[in-house]
């Protein structure tokens, strides 16, 4: 029995095995806080927020114009929690450094999370991890409408999408300007997250999956 987390593997992997559940990626939204006042950058800035590891800085860079038009325009920096630091130079940069400990203490200094895709055959299995922990600390979300993240961002509700520089351009210029709308989108999002991509909602669907292939 194989066990995926979208319909495009599971879709791969009944070539070969037609014993396939797919199980939604979550987060413990017990650990995961909601985003507070108390949270908000002291000098006012609107923080557009992206968490991953180094060998995705190259997505983050096919942004670099947009960061550029938006930072001539607004009070605005990127935040980016990684293993190592993104350097631009068109517009301000702060790194943290990841840590289990400071994950979500850091995405929640966050106002806006960016999740942006190339779109091949990587990128369609992904899980959409960034976006459900975008969500789950009350955050819009703005993604490349690629694989599942065309399932977990609905358009309009909990972020947006956009593919290409002018919607990026769009979608991040509408977030910033409006306070209102990010909260109303994040919202949306946690209560997506809380439904169906948490731990507390996928963790009985795959233990009967454990239970029904035999294990204990």
């Amino acid at each position: 029995h194989v066990i995926v987390w979208n319909d495009y593997l599971a879709d791969f992997t009944r070539q070969y095995n037609p014993n396939v559940s797919v199980v939604n990626t979550a987060i413990d939204v017990q650990r995961y806080l909601l985003k507070t006042l108390s949270d908000e950058d002291p000098e006012g800035r609107v923080i557009i927020g992206w968490i991953g590891t180094p060998v995705s800085f190259a997505y983050i860079a096919t942004l670099e114009n947009v960061f550029a038009r938006l930072s001539h325009r607004y009070n605005v920096e990127l935040r980016v929690i990684s293993s190592e630091e993104y350097r631009s130079q068109n517009i301000r940069v702060s790194n943290r450094r990841w840590s289990l400990n400071t994950e979500v203490e850091d995405l929640c200094t966050c106002d806006i999370g960016i999740m942006p895709l190339a779109d091949d055959i990587a990128t369609r299995g992904k899980s959409s991890y960034k976006a459900v922990q975008y969500m789950g600390i009350g955050i819009p979300v703005v993604c490349s409408p690629v694989g599942l993240n065309t399932t977990v961002v609905q358009d309009g509700v909990n972020g947006y999408w956009a593919a290409t520089p002018e919607e990026w351009f769009d979608r991040l210029s509408r977030l910033i300007e409006t306070p209102d709308l990010r909260r109303q989108q994040g919202a949306a999002g946690r209560r997506m997250v809380e439904e169906t991509y948490s731990v507390q909602a996928v963790a009985p669907k795959l233990v009967n999956i454990l239970k029904d292939v035999g294990c204990s």
